[in-house]
């Protein structure tokens, strides 16, 4: 038997806020996995199709493509996705090397966070990637889930290990 492929996982955080909810998720994944956290979603200008790519968006665009997985964790604002993540698939929608990409998302909200999960599937559907169901996971009054900085649900424990153990699987 060859060398086993390394699993990258990138990352995207649908919230910039500093120490956010989401944030602190994705902390408590790699913890368990390592991720490759793409900090600068922020830095990514509006898309814009009659532009040329800066840079930032090149190498936003080979980071994803070049992933065993794209990792989304995003809070549900105004029910849907915030402005800052959806600019940031936008920017992606035309790259040729995505379809069939796997993605595993998280919407973490005060609510329920299904109007957010609904916009955001339906995104990723029109962009071919490889979406299972059982990779998507509402996450609901997600500040009861950590105290301070650290994770204190059970379930929601239970949920990053396995996903952790089915990552781990692959490589």
């Amino acid at each position: 038997m060859g060398p086993t492929k390394q699993v990258e996982v990138v990352a995207l955080n649908g919230s910039v806020r500093r120490n956010s909810s989401n944030g602190l998720l994705l902390k408590a994944l790699n913890d368990l996995v390592e991720l490759s956290i793409y900090e600068s979603l922020d830095l990514l200008p509006h898309f814009n199709p009659d532009i040329d790519e800066p840079e930032v968006v090149i190498d936003f665009k080979d980071k994803v493509s070049a992933a065993s997985y794209l990792l989304i964790v995003t809070p549900e604002y105004a029910h849907g996705v915030p402005g800052v993540l959806k600019n940031a698939l936008d920017w992606l929608v035309s790259d040729e090397r995505l379809p069939g990409k796997k993605v595993i998302v998280f919407v973490c909200s005060a609510g329920s966070g299904e109007y957010a999960m609904s916009s955001l599937l339906e995104v990723l559907k029109t962009m071919s990637l490889s979406v299972s169901l059982d990779k998507c996971f509402q996450v609901n009054a997600i500040r009861s889930k950590f105290m301070g900085n650290r994770l204190i649900d059970k379930d929601l424990k239970e949920v990053l290990e396995n996903l952790a153990k089915k990552i781990l699987s692959i490589s």
